[in-house]
């Protein structure tokens, strides 16, 4: 929907502008969508919500100034260090119950709260990105047929056609402690049409969810809406001020639906440092995939390596020129993968843009020749000093200068001067390897060291070949 850039406001105030993508300004459906957002955050106030400043959903370039909250997003803290357990898992279910209790206070829904529209500023959650929030007495854009939202944090009853509620959100915040808590939706993975449909059957698996906070995610997943705690009932069962652990479920001042097992004391004290008595922690899914991906690339790029070393011994000065010509070549990657992702942003995805990448590889490697080459002197001064060594010096001290040459070569095509537009071109090739199944690696890993071995041999049959020069 929109790009958000950091910037500062006149007094010096540190602000997050959110505008629409360029190619949707025209959009009216857009314009009406980003004018819910402003009224709907205009209407909230809270430090569990990102509020507006200012806002012009209809001027030529659409805008809406927030507060900024210097802080990565729940999923990626998730993703890079796992599970959150005990007093940061209880900050963050607490202090999105109580942002609920704020929004549904003002008769607003979220309609979209997931894990990446939680930012955490230091340890506590702040909610962010109303783009799909709505007025509840405001049914506009649903009449047209739009399902809005994420699958996995979906309820039931929007998935099965019903209009949103403040039960939907009350879904969706325990499905983002689910994932905050293991790592993974309350629903799984998979393909999206299979999530929806565990989560209108209500199969949600929370073995990984502490024991105590268990009850109240079950009642708060349950199928049926009219079933679900409100906002305000998930704050007073995780314990208010001056609650303590004590408080039960019949204490709380609304009717609210018993949960299917024994009520659940609070698991949040007063103060927000308390911690769930729950098991050991659980190590995150999200991680552990991520973790194979980067075990598969650092695999990958050390079979290049070896294949680079035994490259030079083989043939010092034709490997030192193809890892110019193969980094020339990740440059290109690079430079053509972050062109077509700005056209993309600017004016949307089009049909056409893979030929227009394939017709501008020409010009796009072009201006990438001139880092090649310069980055090309200094592997050759670092590396040619030991290449001279080898040809020149005693035979004992070949075999020695070829490996220290295909080792300086090696780092200096990855870590030498200007070299980090090769390492992202790098990173688009290898990303596609998180996807591959082990038997695809093997084979690339297997093809890698072979070739690596037959030049090895090749070496001890023929010797080295110093080309273009003659001779050792």
């Amino acid at each position: 929907m929109g790009v958000v850039h950091l910037a500062d406001a006149p007094d010096g105030t540190r602000v997050a502008v959110k505008v629409l993508r360029p190619y949707v300004v025209g959009d009216a459906n857009s314009r009406t969508r980003l004018a819910r957002e402003v009224t709907s955050l205009r209407r909230v106030r809270s430090p569990r919500i990102a509020e507006v400043y200012d806002a012009d959903p209809w001027g030529e370039t659409p805008y809406v100034v927030m507060r900024y909250v210097p802080g990565p997003s729940l999923r990626e803290v998730v993703d890079s260090r796992g599970g959150l357990v005990g007093a940061d898992l209880a900050r963050v279910a607490y202090g999105l119950a109580e942002a609920l209790v704020v929004v549904h206070s003002a008769d607003v829904l979220h309609r979209d709260v997931k894990p990446s529209n939680v930012l955490l500023e230091g340890r506590d959650p702040v909610l962010i990105d109303f783009g799909l929030a709505q007025l509840t007495d405001d049914m506009t854009l649903t009449q047209a047929g739009w399902l809005l939202g994420t699958p996995g944090y979906l309820a039931p009853e929007i998935l099965y056609g019903d209009g949103p509620t403040p039960a939907a959100d009350v879904h969706a915040w325990a499905a983002t402690v689910v994932f905050a808590a293991s790592g993974s939706g309350p629903y799984g993975s998979g393909p999206p049409i299979a999530v929806m449909d565990r989560a209108r059957r209500g199969e949600f698996d929370l073995s990984a969810v502490p024991t105590d906070l268990m009850p109240i995610l079950t009642a708060a997943l349950r199928p049926d809406p009219a079933n679900r705690p409100t906002a305000r009932q998930v704050v007073e069962w995780l314990g208010v001020s001056g609650g303590g652990f004590t408080r039960s479920l019949a204490a709380s001042p609304a009717p609210a639906p018993a949960p299917p097992a024994a009520a659940p004391t609070a698991v949040y004290a007063a103060a927000p440092r308390a911690a769930f008595a729950g098991g050991p922690p659980v190590a995150s899914a999200a991680t552990a995939a991520r973790d194979a991906g980067r075990y598969r690339r650092v695999a990958v790029w050390l079979s290049v390596a070896c294949l680079l070393v035994a490259g030079t011994v083989a043939a010092p000065l034709v490997t030192i020129a193809c890892a110019v010509v193969m980094g020339w070549a990740l440059r290109t990657v690079d430079l053509s993968t972050r062109s077509i992702r700005g056209w993309q942003q600017n004016r949307g995805p089009r049909r056409r843009d893979p030929a227009m990448v394939l017709l501008a590889l020409p010009w796009f490697a072009l201006r990438r020749l001139v880092v090649s080459l310069v980055n090309a002197l200094f592997v050759l001064g670092g590396a040619g000093g030991f290449v001279a060594l080898a040809r020149f010096g005693p035979p004992a001290a070949e075999l020695p200068a070829l490996l220290t040459t295909g080792v300086v070569a090696a780092l200096l095509s990855w870590w030498g001067p200007m070299t980090r537009d090769v390492r992202r071109g790098a990173a688009y090739v290898t990303s596609s390897l998180r996807h591959r199944s082990g038997l695809a690696l093997g084979i690339v890993l297997v093809l890698l060291l072979g070739v690596a071995c037959g030049l090895l041999a090749v070496q001890q049959v023929a010797g080295t070949s110093y080309l273009p020069f003659a001779g050792r």
